[in-house]
């Protein structure tokens, strides 16, 4: 993506940095959740509650601001501002049941969190996310 970016005009490559997808190579995974309620949740900046299971199968519940979905490898992974956490947190949609949206409005713009994890996220060498819902 930075190299594409780098050679569009200002305005083109603005839209691009405002962009919420994050597209990686194609997966066979399949989620237990529906991606569409997600995807509505991001564009509304609605909270989403739901059960997340770890890496070790520890469940937790979690409310999150929703932000982006990035498509990986073997994976997909909705990013997403944690209040357990209080952090940005990346959860891997095939590891989420029980998904809820609400009708609350989170009180951040989708666009000012996403450049901002942008700012700490997304450098040059920076490797898929980890696993950093716990």
């Amino acid at each position: 993506m930075a190299k594409i970016a780098a050679v569009l005009p200002d305005d083109v490559r603005q839209d691009l940095d405002a962009t919420t997808l994050l597209v990686g190579p194609r997966s066979e995974s399949a989620e237990a959740i529906d991606l569409g309620i997600v995807r509505q949740a991001i564009r509304n900046e609605r909270k989403l509650g739901f059960l997340y299971r770890d890496a070790g199968g520890a469940a937790s519940e979690r409310m999150v601001w929703p932000f982006a979905l990035g498509f990986f490898d073997k994976v997909r992974v909705m990013v997403a501002w944690c209040e357990m956490r209080r952090d940005f947190r990346h959860f891997r949609t095939d590891r989420m049941s029980g998904l809820t949206a609400t009708d609350v409005r989170y009180p951040r713009r989708r666009q000012a969190m996403l450049k901002e994890w942008r700012a700490t996220h997304d450098k040059p060498g920076h490797n898929t996310p980890k696993d950093s819902a716990g």
